[in-house]
């Protein structure tokens, strides 16, 4: 369980930072599997605090 709660706590910073990345680079207009990419941006956010 200590490896795991290790694990986790060393990519915790790489993946919010890759979010972060994402969220100022992304085209807001674009489409991805047919709905706009604000609404993949949203749902992120919303999972991270998971």
């Amino acid at each position: 369980m200590n490896e795991l709660c290790k694990i986790i706590k060393e990519m915790t910073i790489p993946n919010f930072m890759n979010i972060r990345t994402s969220l100022r680079t992304y085209d807001r207009d674009a489409l991805c599997c047919g709905a706009p990419c604000r609404r993949w941006a949203y749902h992120t956010l919303h999972s991270a605090d998971k």
